[in-house]
């Protein structure tokens, strides 16, 4: 079975209130902008890697170096997870 035309996420029911309910978010926020085409922009891949700096343990050394000053989006709330809406990257320093 070829999924590779597939543009779905199969989400789970009820809301996560974890860590991993927070990255699941993020993860559905890199997709849509994936599933828009947006990563082939420079902006939209910064975003993409942007959402990553977030994720489970961050950037790797060699993102840290090919994107070097890369603002992060804000993280979402592990009490109120379920908004979807990227938000203004902010400067890490």
């Amino acid at each position: 079975m070829d999924n590779r035309g597939s543009t779905s996420i199969a989400a789970p029911d009820q809301q996560c209130l974890t860590q991993k309910g927070a990255d699941f978010e993020l993860f559905k926020m890199a997709f849509k902008l994936i599933q828009s085409k947006a990563h082939l922009t420079a902006e939209g891949l910064a975003k993409i890697v942007s959402i990553k700096t977030l994720m489970n343990k961050g950037l790797s050394d060699e993102l840290k170096a090919a994107f070097p000053g890369i603002l992060t989006v804000e993280r979402p709330s592990e009490s109120v997870v379920g908004g979807s809406a990227l938000e203004t990257p902010k400067d890490p320093n």
